[in-house]
Order: structure tokens, then sequence, then C-alpha cells
């Protein structure tokens, strides 16, 4: 889809409660109150920077807002489907009014932890103006107030969306005609597929998705030591190890890798990992290998003189 800068509106408020008039609120920290309405910011240059970083399939939207989830420390996130589109909800770590005021300026920032989350929400931002959203309002905050930012086409008002009441984070999209059920459809076919090897519990519809369903199989050993976690079988034939890697909650991609003692299934997780532009593979880093040694040393304990090849350690 052709970006067209006069095709959105971009706004973003500041609402405190009753009880704080003067002061920005507590949980939007990071600015000051700067109306208790709304007002327009400079949509060209937002949607100059939608045009600059693309999302390999923008239809993993999803994805990215997940992993803003879980380094935001949510303890949960609930995916709804609502009449017209989806909506996102997560506790855990407020947004400040600064980061949303500009939610793509994390893409800029350095790296950090605040910028961490701010650019995965950045990146699924970007990926819902190329879906053709009508609109999407993201409201995070708390008991002392919260901050809204929402871009919309001309003839959606941030208003139809509404406003988050709750405290924590919510996130609503909007798409016109029948894209509200296809796209909807897609991404929470894709993110229960991918979801995994996270602490943060996660619920589509109200129904809870098991974050690592294979330790429920019979010959998979679970493993969480020195900052990584996952699980692994033997295999029964020769050959080199399957790893799926997942970062923050989501399946990233799958690495084959000769590891010593036996092949294996696996699957793994840390947090020190880090994806590439695409959003969509791994750095190819110390991190990685790291990952990959901390798998190999679990696997060589399990493996031993008295493990027969060829079958799965009981």
């Amino acid at each position: 889809m052709s970006t067209d800068p006069d095709r959105y509106s971009a706004s973003f408020s500041v609402q405190a409660r009753d009880n704080a008039q003067s002061e920005a609120p507590a949980d939007a920290q990071g600015g000051e109150l700067v109306d208790s309405g709304a007002f327009r910011i400079d949509a060209s240059r937002l949607i100059e920077r939608l045009r600059d970083w693309q999302f390999a399939d923008p239809h993993d939207f999803i994805l990215p807002l997940m992993r803003c989830a879980v380094a935001s420390e949510a303890t949960r996130l609930e995916l709804w489907r609502r009449l017209g589109g989806l909506e996102i909800r997560f506790d855990g770590l407020p947004f400040p009014a600064r980061r949303l005021k500009d939610p793509l300026q994390a893409l800029l920032d350095g790296d950090v932890i605040e910028a961490l989350r701010g650019r995965q929400l950045a990146f699924g931002l970007l990926a819902l103006e190329r879906l053709g959203m009508s609109a999407v309002c993201v409201t995070s905050g708390g008991p002392s107030g919260q901050a809204s930012w929402a871009l919309a086409t001309s003839g959606v008002a941030a208003r139809d969306i509404g406003i988050n009441r709750s405290e924590g984070t919510v996130i609503r999209i909007l798409w016109s005609g029948w894209s509200s059920w296809w796209a909807g459809r897609r991404a929470i076919r894709r993110l229960r597929d991918a979801y995994g090897l996270s602490g943060t519990a996660l619920s589509i519809d109200g129904r809870r998705i098991d974050p690592c369903p294979v330790l429920a199989l019979e010959g998979w050993h679970g493993f969480d030591e020195g900052g990584w976690r996952g699980a692994f079988r033997f295999l029964a034939k020769d050959g080199k190890s399957r790893v799926r890697i997942y970062w923050l909650g989501t399946f990233i991609e799958l690495v084959e890798r000769d590891l010593k003692g036996a092949p294996v299934d696996a699957v793994l997780t840390g947090d020190d990992l880090s994806l590439d532009l695409s959003q969509a593979q791994l750095l190819r880093d110390r991190a990685l290998e790291n990952g990959l040694a901390a798998l190999a040393s679990q696997v060589a304990r399990r493996y031993g003189p008295t493990t027969e090849r060829g079958w799965y350690d009981p």
C-alpha cells in the first residue's frame, strides 16, 4: 500500500485524574501534563518514517506487540476480537508520556531497556500501517493518569476507538469492511503459532495458550540456567540438532547445528538474543553462540556412555 501523508492524522493526549491537575501523571512520567484534550503532531514526518522502516510481512504485526508486552515485564497479555478489529491488553510497566508522544522515536534511540520495548511497539505500528488499518490507538497508564496516542484515517476519530480506563496498556486496532475479519483472524493464528517459552501468560478470547507444550510430552528435558531456558529430546536418527529459538515470547527461527554428544530436537530462549532489522531473523552474534553452547552443555549432561544412540533418553 502506498503511504499518503494526508491519509492519516496523529494525535496525542495526557489525561490526569481529578486530583492531579497540575502535575504529569505518575504512571506517565517523563513529560509534563501538556493538555487535557488532544492536539495534532507532525503526521507527515510520522508517515515519512513509516516509509523508511518496513516489516518483512505486515501480517506479523502482532509478534512485535507480544514482544513489547514481554519487555514491559507483563504478567499477562490478552488478545480479544472486537467489532471491526482487535484489542490487545497487557499489564506491566506503562509507557511514559514522552514515549507515546512520538512512538517511532524509539527506532532512533540507543540500545537501552526503555528503547527495546519502544522499538517493538514501533515495529508493530509500522506493519499495521501497511495493512491499511482505519485506526490504531495506544493508551497506557495507571491510577494517577494515562497517555494516549492515535493514528487514524480522516473518517475515523480517536474517540471512536475508546479510551482505556483500566491500568496497563491497551492497543485497539480498527479495519474497515472485511479487512477486520481477515487481518484479525490471521493475526490471531500467527500469535497462537509463534507464542512460546514466555513467563507472560497469553490468552486469546479468554482461552489460555500453553507456553511450552513439549514439556508435557514423553522424553523431553527442561532446563533453566544461566539466563537460558528451554527443553530438548534426543533424536532417533543421526544428524544435526534442530533448535527452535524464541525471543521475548515469540518464535524467531529454526537453527540447525552439530552439538556434542547426540543430535536433539530443542527449543531455546534467552534475553540476550537480538534480531536483525527485518525482525524475522536472529543476529549471528556472540549471544547466539552462548545460547547454543548452553544448550550443548545441557545435552552433554544427559548424554553419557550409558545412553543408547538412536533412542530417546528416558
